[in-house]
Parts: C-alpha cells; structure tokens; sequence
C-alpha cells in the first residue's frame, strides 16, 4: 500500500519515520482504516475513532488488543514531529505479507469545505453500490476513486449510495440525513458505517429535543425531503443543495441550523478535554 503522506513524518508499529523512507508498507488482503481530524493540534474524538477501528478489526478477526493505546502514541509522535495545527491523519491496519499485524499513521492531503459550501450547499449524485460489511470501516479503493474524479472533473461533491431495494443507505464517505417538515430522518444504522460525527450529531439531537427516526430513504423519494445533508470527519454537517437533477433548499433549513450549532458546541467541548502537551 502506498503511504501518501502530504507532511514529513509518519509512524508504523511504534517507530516514526521520514515520510520518504516509508512511501509503502507491504500490506496484503483486506485492511481497516480510520481518519481522523487533527484540530488546534488536537485529535477530534480520538477515543471514538480508535475503538471504531478496533471494532472493525475484530470483525474481520483482527488481533486488536492494545491497538488504541498504541495508535495514539503514534498520533501524538506525527502531530509533535510534523507541528500539525489542522490536518487529517488516516490510521491503516491489517495483515504484512509475513502475516505479522501491523499499522502505519500518516497526514494526509485534507479538504474542508469553505464558507461558501456551508452556505449553498453541495451537488451529489446517486451510485448504485453496496458495501460488503457496512459496519466495519474497510478500504474500498474502487469506491474512493471513483468519487474522487468525480469531484476533480465535475462539481460534484459526493455520491450517495443506493442499494439493490433502491434504498439511500450512506455517502461514500459520509452519513446522510433527511429533514421532513419538524423531523429529522437517517437510513436504518444495520445498512449503514456507524460514523462518529453521526454519533455525536445523535447526542445534539437529543440534547435540542429534534424528533428523529432511522428509517428507509426511498432515492426515487429524495426530492421531496425539505432538507438533506451530510456528515463526516472534514466536513461537521454539510447541507445538500442537490441530489443528481433534482434540487433541494437545505441551506436555509431551521432544524439544519440548530443542528450545526449543537454539534460545533459538541467539537469545542471536546478539544478542550484534550490535553497533548
């Protein structure tokens, strides 16, 4: 696997290294990641991510004890190293060709949406893919690819995956919410990666009293929702202005805004628990 590092330094198995002495490490099959946000030099609900991937590596039946403890040291030696204030680090686990498990952390090149993306929104088409397992955060370089052009030859900012009922089930790299009149709706959590800004969204739900259901998200339906958007690690809560043709005023939803206030007190709150010093 290629480590595509944007910063000078990575780590691998407790050891950190110039990024141009580790540009690969020998992966083979199926590996687990992670990203995760680096804010004022801080981790963004690194606790959450960590026992994410050690969840998804016991899925596959992964050795994943210890993982969290040693990942973070590992997190803590690239920021200090490289001086990172704001930049995403990607967490990659699996198995070598030696059939040793090991793990690699590295920066990578980040995009955060501007000003202007929050305030219009972003155009998404549907794709009509199924993850294998949903709920274990698994490297689809097929999937990431595919969007990734999309984003650099069209202005479309993220695919929306349908499954083979026809159903909206989660971004390709993000979680999907619906607003219908005073209630906010989310496809069933069995069809979906459980993402940890969707956790966190829950917990500003909750906390603003927002009716909410998981429910199924018909894609021939999707227009008639008042509002949708999206959430995920670089972005918080993205509104959707657009679903392939059809057009959607999600930027001046009430409930959207009242959301997107809750969950940056929930960030705040949380880097001011860290302390990396």
């Amino acid at each position: 696997m290629k480590i595509t590092s944007n910063l000078p330094f990575v780590a691998a198995d407790g050891q950190v290294y110039y990024a141009y002495d580790l540009e690969e490490w020998p992966f083979q099959g199926k590996t687990i990641y992670e990203v995760i946000r680096i804010m004022a030099g801080k981790p963004l609900f690194m606790e959450e991510h960590l026992e994410r991937l050690k969840q998804s590596g016991l899925t596959l039946g992964m050795p994943m004890e210890g993982i969290e403890a040693a990942v973070a040291e590992d997190m803590k030696q690239v920021v200090a190293h490289c001086e990172i204030k704001d930049n995403n680090l990607k967490i990659v686990a699996g198995y070598l060709e030696s059939g040793a498990f090991s793990y690699v952390v590295f920066p990578v090149k980040s995009f955060y949406p501007p000003k202007d993306y929050y305030e219009n929104g972003v155009k998404t088409v549907l794709m009509h893919v199924e993850r294998e397992n949903p709920n274990a955060k698994v490297i689809n370089t097929e999937l990431s690819t595919k969007v990734d052009n999309l984003r650099e030859t069209t202005d479309i900012f993220e695919g929306l995956l349908v499954d083979s009922e026809g159903r909206i089930t989660e971004g390709s790299r993000s979680n999907v919410f619906f607003v219908q009149g005073d209630r906010l709706l989310t496809p069933r959590s069995n069809h979906v990666l459980l993402g940890i800004t969707r956790q966190k969204l829950l917990a500003a739900i909750e906390e603003l009293g927002i009716a909410f259901e998981e429910a199924e998200i018909r894609a021939s339906e999707a227009y008639l929702y008042d509002a949708c958007f999206i959430t995920g690690t670089s972005i918080g809560l993205l509104p959707v202005a657009q679903i392939d043709d059809q057009k959607i005023n999600s930027p001046g939803n009430p409930i959207l805004k009242k959301l997107q206030e809750g969950y940056d007190r929930i960030v705040q709150t949380s880097l001011e628990k860290i302390d990396w010093e």
